[in-house]
């Protein structure tokens, strides 16, 4: 029925003014597609969002993976992969995907893998895959699911380290009858040198930058010229500033084994039979000194005891082996000694080990070597000449960061400092000598100088530090006492006792940013320090290495 208007019009039903006729399939239609469409957009836009969480979600639990694989390398691959795999657990991983990347060791292909990077044993990759389910785009024609790998790999320089290249520390080493471990050294003047330790009552005028707690600043012509750096009164202010810790670094082989690490005379030996005046190269001539003097081997007192021990890690508090302890003896035959039990190693696997070296607060130095042997088969074997050829070709004892050496051969030496690679170009490295120039003439006055300077391989390319090498001479006052022709040459520096007594002085290596050079073995890419001392040389000294650290980091 129509409605009459006031002014006579006809007003049309309300269906024929929203649905004119043959319209309404249309609009019908034309929602329907709209509808279609609009699900098909946010289906897209869920399923796309959750591509990139959970892409992101994979990518993170790869990062975490590859850090926390990477801070155990170098060393025990099967622990490094374990950890990795864990932080992939931990990151909610899908069990599934965790068990793949775990299963393969091997990165070379595309597959999902958690291992070291071939020829990087610093870097830790790790690939993962994860699966994604499709929601709603499946409606509209895409695949189910969609998988997405990720991948990232991690790496990190714990620093450089006090390195000879050889399965041992000190040289030449002495035959006690129990056979030579350690490979011969690589020139005739390598290596003349021996571990110094102090007790902590002996004075840092020793030469122990780290283990003295007294410094000896008594009044006195030498006193006058040589302030002591690093003391506050008769306080060291640097003990313990650094412990004495060595790497021991054990490449992988095959099998299993034990490692033997041996002292040579480890402990405080007042008398050891030999020629304690410096003139045996072979003798440890361990030295007692008072706080309040300079004077050695005199009657002793309260000597020191020597104590080691095993970690994991440098920054360990908690010895992963008690080794042994050496209380001081007034009267022995020097000789190889075990200083730690025999330790089960697995030899398929690349292993490192640091032992600590302390003592208490005994007054005396303590000098003495080290070495480090391994046995295959599964109980302790004695070193014949198999083992010694596998142990040198393995294993590496370097000192980390500071080291105190006694020096009781006059004439030339040369000590390999480091070996620097390719990645540690357009750095500065930083090297610091504590008490250098110990000697003296037949009077006893100290008249003799010698050098210490820094070099290219001995055996090898010379003088690459040409150019980039910056010397930094003690504090003052003493810098306007140093002899006329003290300053550096080249990257060395005349020294003598009077003047450089209980100072520390310091070179400066820019790396230049072209350097290159790719490390073979032990046979290239040394840095040595090359001693070169009038006079008879009884010199305890410390060295520090202050390497520029690479932390742990992403690298992809």
């Amino acid at each position: 029925m129509d409605t009459v208007v006031p002014n006579g019009e006809r007003k049309g039903s309300l269906r024929s003014r929203f649905f004119p006729p043959d319209e309404g399939g249309f609009i019908a239609v034309w929602i329907a597609l709209t509808i279609t469409v609009l699900l098909a957009f946010a289906g897209f836009a869920i399923d796309l969002g959750n591509w990139y969480l959970q892409i992101q979600r994979t990518q993170r639990a790869a990062d975490a993976a590859a850090l926390d694989g990477d801070a155990l390398l170098p060393g025990n691959v099967t622990l490094a992969r374990q950890a990795a795999y864990q932080a992939l657990l931990n990151n909610k991983v899908d069990l599934a995907d965790a068990n793949a990347a775990l299963a393969n060791s091997d990165c070379s292909g595309g597959n999902p893998c958690i291992a070291p990077v071939a020829g990087e044993p610093t870097q830790m990759e790790v690939r993962l895959g994860t699966t994604v389910t499709n929601v709603f785009l499946r409606f509209v024609g895409v695949s189910t699911t969609k998988t997405f790998v990720r991948e990232a790999i991690a790496d990190h320089r714990t620093g450089l380290h006090m390195n000879t290249g050889k399965n041992g520390l000190g040289g030449p080493e002495p035959d006690d009858g129990s056979g030579l471990w350690m490979a011969p050294d690589a020139v005739a003047t390598d290596n003349n040198y021996w571990i110094n330790i102090s007790g902590g009552g002996a004075s840092k005028v020793g030469g122990d930058r780290f283990s003295s707690k007294v410094c000896n600043n008594n009044p006195g012509a030498q006193a006058a010229l040589n302030p002591r750096d690093g003391c506050s009164g008769n306080t060291n202010d640097e003990y313990g500033a650094e412990n004495y810790n060595f790497i021991i670094h054990v490449a992988a082989a095959s099998g299993t084994g034990y490692l033997q690490i041996e002292g040579y005379d480890p402990g405080y030996n007042k008398d050891p039979g030999c020629a304690t005046d410096g003139s045996d190269p072979k003798c440890p001539a361990d030295e007692y000194l008072y706080s309040s003097s300079d004077i050695p081997w005199s009657t002793p007192g309260n000597l020191p005891t020597t104590y080691f021990n095993l970690y994991k890690t440098a920054t360990d508090t908690v010895p992963m082996t008690a080794c042994y302890s050496f209380a001081p003896i007034l009267s022995g035959t020097p000789k190889w000694e075990l200083v730690c039990p025999s330790i089960s190693i697995d030899l398929s696997q690349e292993n490192e080990y640091v032992l600590r070296v302390t003592t208490n607060d005994g007054v005396g130095i303590n000098h003495f070597q080290l070495r480090v042997g391994v046995t295959s088969g599964g109980s302790p074997a004695s070193m014949d000449a198999a083992h010694v050829a596998l142990s040198q070709s393995i294993i590496n004892v370097a000192a980390d960061k500071s080291m105190s050496i006694f020096d009781n051969t006059d004439g030339i030496a040369n000590f390999r400092m480091a070996q620097i690679p390719t990645e540690w170009a357009g750095r500065t490295i930083h090297f610091q000598f504590y008490d250098a120039g110990d000697q003296y003439d037949a009077s006893g006055s100290g008249g003799p100088v010698g050098t210490i300077s820094l070099d290219g391989d001995v055996d090898g390319p010379k003088n690459f530090l040409s150019g980039n090498c910056e010397y930094s001479p003690p504090a003052s006052p003493l810098t306007s006492l140093v002899p006329a022709g003290s300053g550096p040459t080249g990257c060395g520096v005349t020294v003598d006792e009077p003047h450089f007594n209980g100072q520390t002085l310091q070179f400066n290596w820019n790396v230049p940013a072209s350097y290159s050079c790719t490390i073979v073995g032990t046979t290239n890419c040394w840095l040595y320090v090359h001693l070169d001392m009038d006079g008879v040389v009884i010199d305890d000294t410390t060295w520090s290495l202050l390497e520029p650290e690479m932390p742990l980091r992403l690298v992809r």
